[in-house]
């Protein structure tokens, strides 16, 4: 298996199919494998998808002294390794976040960027788990117990039991501090204002959400697509948060028509 070496830490990375190059970064509490899962066979026959874990997750090794810029000089280390000079990156959520402040930063290797269920401000009700002990196990009890996972899943998910079913055996594996730790981050991204940064993007964006995500995603799609200079907004009819598992083969088919 293909691991890179950072800050004494192995991040895992795999490539998979051949063609155009595209960058795909998890959200939270999951792994790279989902896209595995979920994505049809057919567009890996197009397509070089590079998929890695986020350290703490899958089987990348937590980065304990991470700081907002850690991602980037991660991807930089990969694609650097792949020998890939320009890239097409899609994020999910939290991986959104890491996607978006990579096309800053990084303008001239972006070509494309595909933000889903784009999170760049924080949400407020994540402030439950900031306790400085409540909230570590208040955390650990909706990551590691049955009744945690259905309030989890049922109340701040919005989703069904067939997913909940599939998402349940990947987060229940998940380190709750690792976890606690990316809320963190997220908390220290917020403090940036990346609506203001995100005018200096070349790369033409694609935002995609799901017609019944929570109203946070919504506000942060119609401003980043406000802000963007080339970018446009796909509305998936029907679908929640979890548009890979519900709506994969439409977010191909967006993928495929754009590059």
């Amino acid at each position: 298996m293909p691991y890179i070496e950072y800050c004494s830490s192995l991040i895992f990375y795999e490539t998979c199919g051949e063609g155009k190059p595209l960058l795909f970064i998890h959200d939270w509490n999951t792994s790279s494998r989902l896209f595995k899962r979920f994505c049809p066979a057919h567009f890996f026959k197009n397509y070089m998808v590079i998929l890695f874990d986020l350290p703490g997750f899958g089987k990348s090794e937590m980065i304990h002294t991470m700081e907002p810029d850690t991602i980037r000089c991660i991807i930089n280390k990969i694609l650097d390794e792949l020998c890939i000079n320009e890239i097409s990156v899609m994020g999910l959520c939290l991986g959104s976040v890491f996607a978006l402040d990579y096309a800053i930063k990084e303008s001239r290797r972006v070509i494309r960027l595909f933000l889903l269920e784009p999170i760049i401000t924080f949400p407020c009700i994540f402030c439950l788990f900031f306790s400085p002990v409540a909230g570590r196990y208040f955390l650990r009890f909706c990551l590691k117990t049955k009744p945690g996972l259905w309030l989890f899943n049922r109340i701040a998910l919005k989703h069904d039991g067939f997913y909940s079913k599939m998402l349940n055996g990947i987060v229940s594996k998940v380190n709750a501090d690792n976890s606690l730790y990316y809320l963190k981050m997220l908390y220290v991204y917020s403090t940036i204002n990346h609506y203001e940064k995100a005018k200096n993007i070349n790369a033409k964006t694609v935002i995609i959400t799901g017609s019944k995500t929570f109203k946070h995603i919504k506000k942060c799609a119609i401003k980043l697509n406000v802000v963007i200079p080339d970018s446009t907004e796909k509305k998936l009819g029907g679908v929640g948060h979890f548009l890979l598992l519900e709506a994969f083969n439409e977010i191909c088919s967006i993928i495929e028509n754009d590059l």
